[in-house]
């Protein structure tokens, strides 16, 4: 909610300052599609919510599948996160002061490449989605998305996911879903959502709650091995405190959406961790304790 093609008028503030917002926005949708099993397949902050959404309701989630992912963006003492408060503070100054000349300069250092390049240019188009009444007029109109993505990567994973989720008669109980109980606000133009949702990222932190993550099958940790916002060891991380069992493989890609700026390289990688689904079943039917490939680098 909030970009893209959703409205900006019904994003409300109060319910996406959390992740828990998003988490239930989740799980409203698996109840809507009646799915009562299903893997997660998530990216940076949207992985996070994934977790958050598996621990609400573990019955619902058999695997997670997720890519540059961090439990906390901001570093303390005791945790390299990758961001200083001060470079937050002063990221947000610049989002408030010129919104379009922070995407210019913020867009091809988070994504990896120069503000002609397609993956910076669609990058860019969501985040201006995300601010009414700006407009985007550093983008070029004559470069469109990336066919690779819209033929290859979005058929492929919807192919995946109906092919794995089971149906059953049981739906997610009314009381789980998120409810203000009220009308949902109307922002105005000047209420600015990337703003809030920048200031959101920032602030949450789901470290301790990283080992109720205790999922049924394995959770498959997917890392840049250059990425502006998510550092290598933030993989490791949560390799060593998630609940249940994971794998983690780095891609020698640079860049926080490597599905975006380097897919003939994630795509496949990706695939081969949405596949070892029907692996994970397998071993998981027999008994099997020992699964068939390094912890580090799985090759199934």
């Amino acid at each position: 909610m909030g970009a893209g093609t959703t409205n900006p008028k019904y994003f409300d503030f109060e319910r996406y300052a959390t992740l828990e917002g998003y988490a239930y926005d989740v799980l409203a949708i698996l109840e809507e599609l009646h799915v009562s099993l299903c893997m997660f397949v998530g990216h940076s902050l949207s992985s996070m919510v994934g977790a958050l959404a598996s621990i609400i309701r573990p019955d619902l989630f058999s695997k997670l599948v997720i890519v540059a992912a961090s439990p906390r963006f901001l570093s303390t003492d005791e945790h390299f996160g990758g961001f200083e408060q001060e470079d937050i503070d002063q990221l947000c100054g610049a989002m408030e002061s010129n919104y379009q000349a922070w995407c210019s300069r913020f867009t091809p250092l988070v994504v990896g490449g120069d503000m002609n390049s397609v993956p910076v240019q669609e990058f860019s188009r969501t985040l201006f989605s995300m601010r009414p009444g700006i407009e985007a007029t550093n983008l070029d109109p004559t470069i469109t998305p990336n066919p690779i993505i819209k033929h290859t990567i979005i058929p492929i994973i919807k192919q995946t996911t109906i092919s794995i989720i089971k149906q059953s008669l049981s739906t997610i109980q009314k009381s789980l879903l998120y409810n203000t109980g009220k009308d949902h606000k109307k922002s105005s133009k000047s209420q600015h959502i990337a703003l809030s949702v920048f200031r959101m990222i920032f602030q949450f932190n789901l470290r301790n709650l990283l080992s109720h993550v205790t999922l049924h099958l394995l959770s498959h940790i997917i890392q840049s091995s250059k990425g502006l916002a998510v550092p290598v060891v933030v993989s490791d991380y949560l390799h060593r405190n998630l609940g249940g069992k994971s794998v983690v493989e780095i891609i020698a890609v640079k860049g926080h959406l490597p599905q975006l700026s380097s897919p003939e390289v994630t795509v496949p990688v990706l695939l081969r961790h949405i596949r070892c689904y029907k692996i994970n079943m397998i071993c998981d039917t027999f008994g099997v304790v020992e699964w068939p490939w390094n912890l580090t680098h799985p090759v199934c």
